[in-house]
């Protein structure tokens, strides 16, 4: 594969909650946007509480969810000036409603190339919503998804760097597609890249001369 297509990343969008898992995730964004010389937007979604009768007159509820806003807003700059750096964009945007739709809609409207986000949240209930956004993020998205799991927060302590990428093939349209992600993620001096092809067994007495197993 020539360099020329290899895919790039022009502009990397990473969703935040803020937890310790989307800072890890964070940092791989941030390494990957000053790889490729991309433009790195932080996104985070505020999710209002349904206000029905007879909660709909509480006093404070309007002041509360400003402040909240603001606070988000604070927390994104936080995060923005933690990761910038000369030669790397970075910007941010706050938005309100469902995780899934708005993020799904931020992608499309700023014509992402790659969403990088954690899989867990900050704990109990929020740890499964999490989850849930990222797996819906995973099979909806329009463009490449980087999912960043729990388990790799002590790698990204600091600058995080790609030094092995495993990419599974099954011969299928999109697999190969994947390949040119693959080649181009592991293109870094010094990467290593391992193409797996899993052929799956048939069970005993199964039929070996039907097409799926050709």
């Amino acid at each position: 594969m020539t360099e020329s297509h290899r895919p790039a990343f022009a502009r990397v969008l990473c969703p935040t909650d803020f937890s310790e898992f989307s800072t890890a995730a964070l940092t791989y964004a941030a390494a990957l946007a000053a790889s490729y010389g991309s433009a790195l937007r932080l996104l985070h979604v505020l999710t209002p509480f349904p206000i029905v009768p007879p909660l709909v007159d509480v006093p404070g509820g309007a002041q509360l969810y400003e402040s909240q806003r603001l606070q988000g807003q604070q927390a994104l700059e936080a995060e923005a000036a933690r990761v910038r750096r000369p030669g790397l964009s970075v910007d941010v945007e706050l938005r309100d409603g469902s995780a899934v739709h708005e993020v799904l809609t931020a992608a499309r409207e700023w014509q992402a190339d790659l969403i990088v986000l954690g899989t867990h949240g900050r704990g109990g209930v929020e740890r499964l919503v999490l989850g849930s956004v990222a797996e819906k993020v995973l099979r909806k998205a329009t463009c490449a998804v980087l999912a960043v799991p729990h388990d790799a927060i002590a790698r990204a302590a600091g600058a995080a760097r790609i030094t092995h990428v495993l990419c599974a093939h099954d011969g299928s349209e999109a697999s190969a597609a994947g390949v040119g992600y693959a080649v181009s993620l592991a293109g870094t001096p010094g990467a290593k890249l391992t193409l797996v092809s899993v052929v799956e067994s048939l069970p005993y007495g199964g039929d070996f001369t039907g097409p799926d197993f050709a």
